[in-house]
């Protein structure tokens, strides 16, 4: 996949095709502040699309949650793995605005899977994990306690 950055003019994330994405450059920005924001278009475009869809379906917004781009050392920090989509600006950990969180949440889940090649919903942080790793899937997080550790669920 050949690497090419998002727009960003004025604090606004553009879409390839010029279009303000929804995103500013604090929501791409790493969260310690080393001023990485190497966001990839391609992201910004899922993103997007996602978002609109989501507005015309459910009424509700994505925002991110989390963090979008990472340095390295901010995401061994927060216990990423290496090499992980947020450190080549290909993840970002994002939610939605709605009343219906937890109901609007596994509808937004579904729809981001339409768009993104890997989507990670985490139901007890109300959250979901977008990505473009090259294999699609969909998975839900669930805790089984401290002798498993992380469980993976396919959905």
């Amino acid at each position: 996949m050949k690497i090419k950055y998002a727009s960003i003019v004025n604090d606004k994330v553009l879409t390839s095709n010029g279009i303000y994405s929804g995103l500013t450059l604090a929501d791409v920005n790493c969260n310690d502040g080393c001023g990485f924001a190497g966001v990839q278009e391609i992201w910004v475009d899922k993103f997007f699309v996602t978002n609109t869809e989501l507005k015309t379906e459910l009424g509700c917004s994505l925002y991110v949650s989390g963090s979008i781009c990472r340095c390295r050392n901010h995401n061994l920090a927060v216990g990423g793995v290496d090499g992980s989509k947020h450190t080549w600006g290909l993840a970002g950990d994002i939610t939605i605005t709605s009343p219906n969180l937890k109901d609007d949440l596994k509808k937004a889940v579904v729809i981001a899977s339409k768009h993104f090649n890997c989507v990670i919903y985490y139901p007890l942080n109300n959250f979901m994990h977008c990505d473009m790793r090259s294999a699609k899937k969909t998975m839900t997080m669930t805790l089984q306690g401290l002798v498993n550790g992380f469980k993976f669920d396919i959905v």
